[in-house]
């Protein structure tokens, strides 16, 4: 199902909430139990509703834009909040500060830790340990999900919140998208693949908040040639550029 006329249309045109429409019947019938639709107008958006095994989840399209963001309820039994990223422009520049040697400057209010190129979690640093501790806590079928699907669906983001939630935006727009149902169906798979994994971890085995891993938890690395920051444990090289690591 092509969404290329979408681009063309006004907020208000018909033709524009029947196309909408049924781009979001379709997502509904193909991964969401229960779904139903509702048409925003005076918000200019489409929400979509329903289940993805158990967990209540919701698509909103902006009518707009047509920009698409995903939710789902899901228990975080870690109380951690995790914001990943996918933004190719995030890569260092080779000869460019990172980490602590930025941060220290103000050219950088966060650590960056990359797992794939350009996907990232971005922490502050009194919070970094325990996150990535979490990161690294998923099942290795769902850190795998993540690498693939960020990069390759380009989700530009996706926040697992400790109050329970997981939402997921799109770097592109609908009408941009090659295979917009089933790009968009990816989506909320891969929140149901994060949820399950947060169910998986024992909030017991991470580091207390705001306190520093134990010895031999985490291998942190940095590139010997573009400084990027990451982790040996999901990486044996750097994920941006593929050069050999330095422990930091």
């Amino acid at each position: 199902m092509s969404m290329k006329a979408f681009e063309g249309m006004g907020p208000e045109d018909p033709r524009k909430w029947q196309l909408a429409t049924q781009f979001a019947q379709a997502i509904g019938t193909q991964c969401l139990q229960g779904h139903q639709l509702v048409q925003n107008q005076s918000d200019g958006e489409l929400e979509l509703r329903g289940k993805w095994h158990g967990y209540p989840a919701r698509m909103k399209l902006d009518m707009n834009f047509g920009s698409i963001e995903w939710e789902m309820k899901a228990a975080n039994p870690t109380g951690a909040s995790l914001f990943l990223h996918w933004n190719p422009e995030a890569v260092p520049n080779v000869g460019q500060f990172s980490g602590d040697v930025a941060s220290d400057w103000g050219e950088d209010d966060s650590t960056k830790y990359f797992f794939g190129k350009g996907f990232y979690l971005g922490a502050e640093k009194a919070e970094l340990d325990r996150l990535l501790a979490v990161y690294q806590s998923l099942h290795e079928h769902v850190r795998g999900a993540l690498v693939t699907h960020m990069i390759g669906d380009k989700i530009a983001r996706l926040y697992l919140y400790g109050h329970g939630s997981i939402c997921l935006g799109f770097d592109a727009n609908v009408y941009e998208f090659p295979d917009p149902v089933n790009q968009t169906a990816r989506g909320v798979w891969l929140m149901g693949q994060v949820a399950w994994g947060l169910g998986q971890i024992d909030p017991g085995s991470l580091p207390a908040p705001e306190q520093a891993a134990p010895s031999g938890m985490l291998f942190k690395m940095t590139c010997g040639y573009c400084r990027t920051l990451y982790l040996w444990s999901q990486n044996q090289f750097c994920p941006n550029c593929g050069a050999p690591p330095q422990q930091r």
